[in-house]
């Protein structure tokens, strides 16, 4: 069957995102590398001609520690060799990117305090699996030297634009003393985005793909702790965020971005996440002063996630939430909360989740002949793929 001319240029404007591959063993190795088979169709033609990977592609620390090594060889390079070997095969999308995420380094990989026993292994950690990455991931494209270039960047020449967030490598340490003001990444990032939010504010669609989750918020990291002193008229910030890895655990990095989208009306963004091991399509919208923005945000599953205790559930998100940010970011977020003490000083935030069924495989999404945003979930054991339809300038919160 030949392609036409409308598939061939849906298959341009398509993009397919994915995270988190578990590496297969002698049992499953077969089963293992599936979800990389739905990049073609039936015909054995592409179904997208960009993909990034929003990290996980290897398992630095697959066996937990269980048989843990010193030779940083098999540790960091082994496991790229074996994802080069299995998908030798497999046809995958011209327009390769990537960013990395903890589990190419230590899981939930983050600076910890100079003093602590840990820091040399956490340092090491760093170094290594930043190396390997950077020379032997799937896919490549980064400056050579990652401590002169930033991981982060702009793709302004696809069908629509995209921002790759780097939300690893650029942490701060976090503790209960300096939880509120520590950064996810650092304000070169933060400015560069927001830049770039400004100059396609007049496009129809863009995208960000963040390895960490933006929202649905940890239920854990945000249960209600009306002892403490920083929760102010539901003001997300306290210090149980510290249980979260997510954008969620990083009140400054987190308020700061959705202000910013908020007074600045913008519309048109999606936020596109992995880590989680589980699959969702969120809206967030946001109120203040009479004027409403939204936001899509969509959850990719892993592409081979298969320990049920290491996936997210359900119970573990705050699916349907509302809480409050600071309508002012100036200065500190401890002097902002301290003085955030009016409904009106803040943004009133909603999210709506609709939970894709279960599975692994890539997601990929793609603006429909009429407007709306069409994103299709993978699934390699389905005869059909959950497929989700959101209009992209929405008006109205449902």
């Amino acid at each position: 069957m030949e392609t036409t001319k409308e598939q061939t240029l849906a298959n341009e404007q398509t993009v397919a995102i994915g995270s988190c591959q578990y590496p297969g063993s002698f049992f499953d190795n077969n089963y293992a590398y599936q979800a990389w088979r739905q990049l073609t169709d039936d015909n054995g033609d592409l179904r997208a001609q960009t993909m990034i990977l929003l990290g996980d592609q290897i398992y630095a620390d697959a066996t937990a520690g269980l048989f843990e090594t010193e030779n940083p060889i098999a540790q960091y390079l082994y496991p790229y060799e074996q994802l080069h070997t299995r998908l030798r095969n497999v046809k995958t999308p011209p327009g390769k990117y990537s960013l990395n995420d903890d589990h190419e380094m230590i899981e939930n990989w983050e600076p910890v305090s100079p003093h602590s026993a840990s820091a040399e292994k956490v340092e090491i950690a760093r170094n290594y699996g930043l190396d390997c990455y950077r020379d032997h991931g799937y896919c490549k494209g980064y400056p050579q030297n990652y401590n002169q270039a930033p991981y982060f960047r702009a793709l302004d020449y696809l069908p629509f634009p995209i921002f790759l967030c780097d939300t690893r490598t650029e942490r701060e340490h976090r503790s209960t003393g300096n939880f509120l003001d520590a950064k996810m990444f650092s304000e070169q990032q933060m400015q560069a985005l927001k830049e770039w939010l400004i100059t396609h504010r007049q496009d129809e669609l863009k995208i960000i793909t963040s390895p960490a989750a933006l929202l649905p918020r940890s239920a854990a990291a945000n249960r209600p702790q009306p002892s403490d002193d920083q929760q102010v008229h539901g003001l997300p910030f306290t210090s149980s965020v510290l249980r979260s890895d997510a954008w969620d655990g990083y009140p400054a990095t987190f308020s700061e971005l959705l202000t910013f989208i908020a007074k600045e009306s913008l519309t048109g963004i999606v936020f596109v996440s992995g880590d989680f091991h589980f699959s969702s399509v969120s809206s967030l919208n946001m109120m203040h002063g009479g004027n409403q923005t939204t936001v899509h945000l969509i959850h990719c599953s892993g592409l081979y996630s298969p320990f049920p205790f290491a996936n997210a559930t359900p119970p573990d998100l705050l699916l349907n939430d509302e809480f409050w940010l600071p309508a002012s970011m100036q200065g500190s977020l401890l002097d902002v909360c301290q003085h955030s003490t009016q409904i009106s000083d803040c943004i009133h935030c909603q999210v709506a989740t609709e939970v894709v069924e279960a599975g692994d495989g890539f997601c990929f999404i793609k603006v429909s002949a009429d407007g709306f945003l069409e994103i299709e979930f993978s699934r390699h054991h389905k005869p059909e793929n959950p497929i989700y339809r959101k209009p992209l300038q929405e008006k109205q919160f449902v």
